[in-house]
């Protein structure tokens, strides 16, 4: 059942309304007459209103306006840290080369190529992803074929050999087995790996398709650093398992001296597994970092701001 989602401006007066509206900028619902005085009053007006169907899609995806250090709302952006600052933050990035507005550093960022970068970084892997676990199928279906042929082999063995090679038939069908099954699960285990590994990156990619369509320029500002830090985490962990991947070969190699078996021979033969690494590639998309900014000497940033706070104050 879907939880319904209260009008901020309503609980703050100790009413309760269900909210119909979501502003992404102030990050709380509104009702139908919240929405109306939010949309006609000069210091909203602007802001980013959505549905909460739509809120419901981007809720678990939405990025913070405020900083965690000092619970003021992030202003500026600095790019030499690529990080959003609040206007207490100043003072840790006096040695920066730039401070600019959070406003002009979202400006076009939906068209920008760090949210392309990021939606091509995440189609990558996942292509990658895609290729690679087609080709460890089509190596654990050989490997099967594999042993459809040992099985063969060990059966017409055993007929010519009659009732003298139950015992060693058992001991080579256990060897082969347990190698068999080694093997078998090695490859289970590496395309499960992969499979939870896509399903995640595919997660990230629905995120990110949310964040771009119904997230505000801030939001998507930071979603894009934030889920792009998860993404790259994620692509470490592939290749993590990319370079620990291993094809198997097995083969049946039987006893030189077969043909004087009832006198001379004690074991039929023995199961052989030839492991080797597959080297699976991960192809890197060439990602174009560059993002236009507007570069504002920090003196003025940090002064526009001061007067805005104080003009806050001095009207409340």
């Amino acid at each position: 059942m879907t939880s319904t989602v209260e009008c901020g401006i309503c609980h703050y007066d100790d009413t309760i309304k269900d909210a119909r509206q979501w502003c992404t900028n102030c990050e709380e619902g509104l009702c139908e007459d919240c929405e109306k005085v939010h949309r006609s009053t000069k210091n909203t007006r602007t802001h980013k209103i959505i549905s909460i169907d739509e809120y419901r899609e981007i809720k678990d995806v939405l990025v913070s306006h405020v900083c965690e250090q000092h619970g003021k709302s992030y202003d500026l952006y600095c790019p030499t840290h690529d990080n959003a600052i609040c206007i207490v933050c100043i003072d840790q990035h006096k040695s920066c080369s730039q401070v600019i507005p959070l406003t002009e550093a979202v400006v076009n960022i939906k068209e920008s190529t760090t949210l392309s970068d990021l939606e091509d970084k995440i189609n990558g892997a996942l292509h990658n992803s895609k290729t690679n676990i087609i080709d460890i199928k089509s190596s654990a279906e050989a490997f099967d074929k594999q042993e459809e042929n040992i099985k063969k082999c060990i059966k017409e063995v055993r007929e010519e050999l009659n009732k003298h090679l139950d015992e060693m038939e058992q001991k080579l069908t256990e060897d082969f087995a347990t190698k068999y099954e080694y093997c078998k699960t090695a490859y289970a285990n590496t395309i499960k790996q992969l499979i939870s590994a896509d399903d995640k990156l595919t997660k990230l990619r629905n995120e990110t398709e949310s964040i771009k369509r119904f997230a505000s320029d801030e939001q998507i500002f930071l979603g894009t650093r934030a889920i792009g830090k998860v993404v790259e985490k994620e692509i470490n962990s592939i290749k993590t398992i990319y370079n620990a991947v291993q094809s198997y070969e097995i083969n049946l190699e039987l006893d030189a001296n077969i043909s004087s078996f009832l006198d001379n021979v004690s074991h039929l033969g023995s199961i052989l597994v030839k492991a080797e690494n597959v080297n699976l590639q991960f192809k890197e998309q060439k990602l174009n970092q560059a993002q236009m900014q507007v570069s504002l000497p920090l003196v003025n940033v940090v002064h526009e701001l001061q007067l805005k706070h104080m003009f806050k104050l001095e009207k409340n």
